[in-house]
């Protein structure tokens, strides 16, 4: 219906009245009703809200905690100073932390984290100690995930002569669809259902709870995050500042 008056109001003639320009300065923007220790949640559309918050901090702290759900659905956040309208947010990508597992010694570092993350797609961190080496069972990256396309089951990687097979596991993973791996939607709502020939049962199936960790096992043995996360604190290797910190 939105859409559909978008391109209506295209096509229409403007009077001289309507093509009046309305100026609002910057002193006349309302900034925020939140008062200090509450958040005021305003309903801008079907599934989407306004959260105001009166302290940059709490914000901070709720946007680098992401990703947050609600019954086992993404709860998908985007930064909004004011300036956009909300028909123009899409939602489309959240940050998830990524284990790269069964990889060998030689790739347990930043340089093999930021490669892995990069084909998927952008690298915010990998979680290595100070030298840029990971002494756990795997490798943490943080990354930050387009929800249009399938979860990345694992990628090849080739070390000197050698392939690899590196598996990847998702914390905090919300709901998914199991047939085809993007977390939009579940599994009975998903429109590739009936046209798809892999079996949601046994072998066949594509994707699955595999890919989700346990709480347990979100910090490798000997993990800088065990000390250190990324709520406001340094943790590993933070891409955000350039690739040639890696």
């Amino acid at each position: 219906m939105e859409s559909d008056l978008s391109k209506l109001c295209e096509g229409l003639k403007l009077t001289e009245e309507e093509q009046q320009e309305v100026v609002v300065s910057s002193e006349e923007v309302i900034i925020s009703e939140a008062k200090k220790g509450k958040a005021v949640f305003k309903e801008v559309g079907r599934n989407k809200f306004l959260v105001e918050l009166k302290e940059k901090a709490d914000k901070k702290r709720i946007m680098q905690g992401r990703p947050w759900s609600f019954d086992k659905n993404l709860i998908c956040l985007q930064d909004c100073e004011g300036h956009e309208s909300w028909k123009e947010m899409q939602f489309q990508h959240e940050p998830f932390w990524v284990q790269c597992h069964d990889l060998p010694f030689a790739g347990m570092n930043a340089n093999t984290g930021l490669n892995l993350g990069k084909s998927m797609e952008e690298v915010l961190m990998v979680d290595t100690d100070d030298s840029g080496v990971c002494w756990g069972s795997f490798l943490r990256l943080r990354v930050m995930i387009d929800l249009t396309k399938p979860l990345a089951r694992g990628r090849f990687l080739t070390l000197g002569n050698a392939k690899y097979w590196i598996p990847f596991k998702y914390e905090r993973l919300p709901n998914f669809c199991y047939h085809c791996g993007k977390i939009k939607h579940v599994t009975g709502m998903c429109d590739q259902l009936d046209r798809g020939k892999a079996s949601l049962e046994g072998f066949n199936q594509q994707y699955g709870a595999w890919l989700r960790t346990s709480q347990k096992s979100f910090f490798a043995e000997g993990s800088q995050s065990r000390r250190e996360t990324d709520q406001g604190r340094k943790s590993g290797h933070d891409q955000r500042k350039g690739d040639g910190e890696v």
